[in-house]
């Protein structure tokens, strides 16, 4: 390896750590400001709620990571892999699909996780509807959560914002698997030496298996940030 290609990974690697320390110090920075307007006797109940909030936003993107960027299968998919390639045509979702995809697993699971106070019977809670979104940046995938939690016990409370930042590189992901459905599109053939480029150059492992008659299953692992100590992975099918 040259040595300008040695200096180049080094800068890398520099910048997503240094981008993962942003991230941490704008949540504490954040976390602080709302900490200091919530009463002690309501703040582990929005710690609870902010903790379910990022588990369920890295639950979110670990599902729809198998999915091909979908909570709610796609219609033309292998199993339940979206397909991306399919006789000759691009089927790759917009970001903003795959955003949608993420808030509505939001909605529907945060619930789950919060599992209706159970553990706060000392106080009165109700509830409204959760309402989300998710934004895809270059590091992270940013989540807003706007749910009414109203606490009563000796007064009443009223909690509604809570957010997560969670590390990752959904956003180059997504580049890579557009640029190999573009050039299937140019070609039937696969490249191989396209495939092992485009990992190496970007710090992935990226595999392919077959499903069925004229089926690729292509999966991508980002081994540099690490989703609930684990790769995270990116599925999308080709037919051919």
């Amino acid at each position: 390896m040259r040595k300008g290609q040695i200096t180049l990974y080094v800068i890398i690697a520099i910048l997503i750590v240094s981008s993962i320390g942003f991230i941490v110090y704008t949540q504490r920075e954040a976390l602080s400001k709302k900490a200091e307007s919530v009463p002690e006797s309501i703040k582990p109940i929005d710690f609870f709620i902010s903790s379910c909030v990022e588990k369920t936003a890295e639950d979110a993107m670990f599902f729809i990571g198998q999915q091909g960027g979908y909570y709610v299968p796609a219609s033309n998919s292998a199993g339940s892999v979206a397909y991306y390639f399919y006789n000759n045509q691009s089927y790759v979702p917009k970001e903003e699909t795959i955003e949608q995809q993420l808030a509505f697993y939001m909605n529907d699971n945060l619930g789950s996780c919060i599992a209706n106070f159970s553990n706060f019977t000392n106080y009165d809670i109700s509830y409204g509807e959760i309402n989300s979104t998710a934004k895809i940046l270059n590091d992270r995938i940013r989540f807003n959560v706007y749910w009414p939690v109203v606490i009563t016990q000796a007064s009443k409370f009223e909690l509604s914002s809570f957010s997560a930042d969670i590390p990752s590189r959904l956003s180059l992901i997504y580049d890579i698997s557009s640029q190999i459905v573009s050039e299937q599109l140019k070609s039937q053939q696969i490249c191989l030496s396209c495939m092992v480029d485009l990992g190496y150059q970007n710090g992935f492992s990226m595999t392919m298996e077959s499903f069925g008659a004229n089926v690729i299953i292509f999966r991508i692992q980002d081994k540099k940030i690490l989703l609930n100590n684990q790769p995270y992975e990116f599925a999308f099918a080709n037919k051919y």
